[in-house]
């Protein structure tokens, strides 16, 4: 990829309007990783968004139950390589208030939410801290490795 590419993304650009646009495609920072999108789920959450009920950054590419190829490193991004399947996890914590320090990162007070407050994945190609990238097994197809997310919702909420 170089600088100046462009990408398709599903924006939505006011309360219950959406366009396919060209954009610039996202170049990943220090720790960060491109993924190119292989599949993506619709949440409750990205409706809601739509309808205007959550707050977040407008225009956004929505978009957060996903999961895709790494396509690109930033220079400090480790234990991932070029091509390898990811699932994203889509709530950034800050790692640094009280509650992240005590372990509980999946309720931070800060935490940013792919495609409510940074752009998400509607789009052929979306940056994602590395932290927040899983790998997956060959054997587990796309359409039900885009399950990851939900599934580990429900998961934790029954062990919790």
């Amino acid at each position: 990829m170089q600088k100046g590419e462009l990408m398709k993304a599903v924006v939505l650009t006011e309360q219950k309007h959406m366009e396919v646009k060209e954009m610039p495609m996202p170049a990943p920072g220090r720790k960060e990783v491109l993924v190119r999108v292989r599949q993506v789920g619709i949440c409750g959450s990205d409706y809601s968004k739509y309808l205007g009920y959550l707050g977040g950054v407008m225009p956004v590419i929505p978009g957060h139950e996903a999961i895709g190829e790494i396509a690109g490193l930033g220079p400090e991004a480790e234990g991932v390589r070029i091509g390898e399947r990811v699932a994203i996890q889509p709530n950034f914590a800050c790692g640094s208030c009280e509650i992240c320090r005590s372990g509980m990162e999946n309720v931070c007070p800060n935490k940013i939410r792919l495609g409510l407050d940074v752009n998400g994945a509607f789009a052929e190609y979306v940056v994602v801290p590395r932290k927040y990238v899983w790998s997956l097994p060959d054997g587990l197809s796309d359409s039900d490795a885009a399950l990851t997310e939900p599934l580990a919702v429900a998961v934790h909420g029954i062990a919790q």
